[in-house]
């Protein structure tokens, strides 16, 4: 009908109001990750169910030849049957050469300076401020990539944003970026979490990896 709505994630699980896609790169089902979710299956080009007032503890098979949306707070009013179009854009555009990208922030570090600014970034003010277990990624002053994990002091609270910058130059570091912390903080090696028990970390939806290859 020349309707057009915003589908502004894709396999994400990062809760905000609007739609998301989901295809089976998250998998072969979908757990609502918040209650009264809506949504709708879309096999081949045409929407073959609709879908209301989901919850975590329901499960949802995501077609092979199609995908899922699904709405918070948000609602999009199309009828089983009715054909749909998807419309990809990249923005910025050149982010559509990387296949594999990974949003993260606020920026710490650049040129070998700190450039904080969680209010430039949108961050809110409680989060800029808590007190966590902080992960960050970096590229040293000798081009080293460093992966960083910082938990609480002894006995005391974990570092603040500035904090994690500044043990980031202690380490001489050129640019860094503050990645997810909290529960989700961890750097495992060979299949073994390093830093934290395991019943203490948290289930993540992504990471960083990195991969050597063996000698020729």
């Amino acid at each position: 009908t020349g309707q057009r709505f915003p589908l502004t994630q894709l396999n994400s699980a990062f809760l905000t109001a609007g739609c998301s896609r989901y295809t089976r790169d998250w998998g072969s089902n979908y757990h609502p990750l918040t209650e009264r979710e809506t949504g709708l299956v879309v096999q081949g080009d045409r929407v073959t169910e609709k879908l209301n007032n989901l919850f975590p503890q329901d499960s949802i098979d995501i077609p092979e030849n199609g995908y899922l949306v699904i709405c918070r707070k948000t609602d999009i009013s199309l009828n089983i049957g009715e054909r749909v179009n998807l419309d990809s854009v990249t923005l910025p555009r050149d982010f559509a050469d990387y296949p594999q990208i990974l949003g993260a922030g606020p920026l710490l570090l650049q040129n070998g300076r700190i450039v904080l600014d969680g209010n430039a970034e949108k961050f809110s003010p409680a989060f800029q401020n808590q007190q966590a277990s902080r992960s960050a990624i970096a590229v040293s002053r000798e081009g080293k990539i460093l992966l960083v994990a910082i938990h609480n002091r002894v006995g005391g609270r974990g570092a603040t944003l500035g904090e994690l910058a500044r043990i980031l130059l202690l380490m001489s570091a050129k640019d860094g970026l503050n990645l997810d912390g909290g529960s989700s903080t961890g750097i495992a090696l060979a299949g073994y979490l390093l830093d934290r028990s395991a019943v203490t970390a948290a289930k993540v939806h992504n990471g960083i990896g990195i991969f050597l290859s063996p000698s020729p």
